[in-house]
């Protein structure tokens, strides 16, 4: 199951996106999903695209461990906004529930899952499989298996030698695996996320940007010390003051006002930091964008080549 973000023309009645489908949005948010509502996102269903714009390059997503193609929907947004077509994936049978059109729910199954070395090698072979499937789209071809009726030209914007991709947690490690495996994928970020796999053994000669957490533990540390002795392209690695693991996804909008009200402050803490969401959200965006722009579209940037007055919470380590 995929979503596709991408320039559109100014709409007028269609519907805006959900955050989350109904199902997701209960098992991320639980009882308080019901209560307070399921916020909405900003893009809009089946919206025309923007024509005019030449070829756009594409850049994959993939979430975090068990979590849905949605959790990062701040950052994709602002990707599409600024000319990306993005693609969020949802991992089947690893996902605590994918919710495709019509309602019909995948839940996970099997213990395999509790090995993330498979986890990950699985998800490799999914992304794969999106290019594959993005290239039939980008030729014409009908590819949703329930046949559904997408944007009119959507297929002929991709440009298909420009594919980037990010992932959050998992999804940092996954993006690290398809970029080993497959040449198509020209560079990648990792958000906070354990790497595995063949990478260590085989590494990238492409360009990987690593951005971490305040309270990135020492075993993630040590991983990202293995992979950066095999990063044989442009590389960076970033860390972003007052954030906890859950600073990097939408999770830090949710969590004050969906929490149990049982949950402390340090507790809210311990998932989202102490740093202001806004303004780790813009951060985010700024540096993930001005990663693509550099790399995918050759646009030049001082952000990512030293220390930046404008951004003193965004440390870069090496």
């Amino acid at each position: 199951m995929v979503q596709l973000w991408y320039p559109a023309r100014p709409v007028a009645g269609s519907p805006r996106a959900r955050w989350q489908t109904p199902g997701v949005a209960s098992e991320f948010l639980g009882d308080a999903a019901a209560m307070l509502g399921v916020p909405a996102a900003h893009g809009h269903v089946n919206a025309p695209v923007r024509q005019g714009l030449g070829p756009r390059p594409v850049v994959l997503y993939s979430p975090g461990f068990t979590e849905s193609r949605g959790i990062n929907t701040a950052v994709v947004e602002d990707l599409a906004s600024h000319g990306y077509v993005v693609v969020t994936i949802d991992h089947p049978y690893e996902a605590k529930l994918v919710e495709f059109p019509g309602g019909r729910q995948v839940r996970q199954q099997g213990r395999q899952w509790r090995d993330l070395e498979k986890a990950v090698e699985v998800r490799q072979a999914d992304t794969r499989f999106v290019l594959d499937q993005l290239t039939a789209l980008h030729r014409g071809q009908v590819i949703d298996a329930e046949q559904q009726v997408l944007p009119h030209g959507l297929g002929r914007v991709f440009d298909l030698s420009r594919v980037g991709m990010f992932g959050f947690s998992l999804g940092g490690a996954t993006t690290a695996a398809a970029m080993s495996a497959d040449s198509r994928i020209k560079a990648g970020i990792n958000l906070d996320g354990n790497l595995y796999g063949s990478v260590f053994r085989d590494g990238l000669d492409r360009p990987f940007l690593l951005i971490g957490s305040s309270d990135h533990d020492s075993t993630t540390d040590g991983n990202w010390e293995a992979l950066w002795t095999r990063l044989r392209g442009w590389r960076l690695e970033l860390r972003l003051a007052g954030t906890a693991h859950g600073s990097f996804i939408d999770a830090q909008f949710l969590v004050r006002p969906y929490a149990p009200k049982a949950w402390s402050e340090n507790q809210i803490r311990d998932v989202i930091g102490d740093i202001d969401e806004r303004r780790s959200v813009l951060a985010l965006r700024t540096y993930v964008r001005a990663f693509f722009d550099l790399h995918l579209l050759g646009r030049p940037t001082s952000l990512l080549a030293g220390p930046s007055a404008s951004w003193p919470e965004m440390r870069l380590m090496r």
